[in-house]
């Protein structure tokens, strides 16, 4: 587990990382090259700025995730599986952000993305994750596996869609304000609330 900073750029370093690296035009054909095999899937993806830098100071790293089982990540701008260009196309939607291919894993072949503003996430067969908003905590949450789900970045989560007129009701024979709310993708929930205290039931 790498918990610092400083590990991370030992981890990197004995991969082959150095401070300045740039791997220069051989991350350019890279780069040609997963967007024509994006593109031969009928998605369009383009590196943002952000992209480009990390894939030009990283590109052909092969860094050890674990050992047993045996599982790096290498990164390098890769369409690992064909339907993974529709499931990028689709994260990037629910996002509202463009997203690159900057790396995958070879245990799982999942795939490790950036968005124009620098954004790590994780797509994984068990869902799309949040990584980080940099290299290095993205990195050492890759290594933890302690992922937040990129549900929680979609456009409009946690956004409340609706409140209702607040009602009084009794509860133990004092009254109690009432009200409902609509978050996220739906949900509703009645929430209870009293100068004594809070609770909430799904309705």
């Amino acid at each position: 587990m790498l918990s610092t900073p400083a590990e991370v750029d030992a981890w990197l370093t004995e991969a082959g990382w150095y401070p300045g690296r740039d791997v220069g035009n051989d991350a350019i054909g890279a780069i040609a090259a997963v967007v024509e095999r994006y593109r031969a899937y009928g998605v369009e993806i383009d590196p943002s700025a952000a992209a480009l830098a990390f894939i030009r100071e990283h590109a052909f790293l092969r860094a050890v995730i674990d050992t047993a089982p045996k599982n790096f990540v290498i990164f390098a701008p890769r369409l690992v599986f064909k339907g993974d260009a529709e499931e990028t196309a689709e994260l990037a939607g629910k996002l509202g952000a463009e997203l690159f291919p900057v790396g995958y894993d070879t245990y799982d072949g999942s795939t490790l993305l950036l968005d124009h503003s620098g954004r790590f996430f994780f797509s994984h067969h068990t869902g799309a994750y949040y990584l980080g908003s940099e290299k290095y905590g993205a990195i050492m949450s890759l290594m933890s596996s302690e992922m937040v789900d990129a549900e929680e970045y979609f456009v409009g989560a946690h956004q409340v869609s609706r409140v209702e007129t607040p009602r009084v009701a009794r509860s133990g024979g004092k009254p109690v304000l009432c009200f409902s709310i609509n978050v996220d993708m739906g949900y509703g929930y009645d929430i209870h609330a009293s100068e004594q205290a809070a609770s909430y039931r799904r309705s």
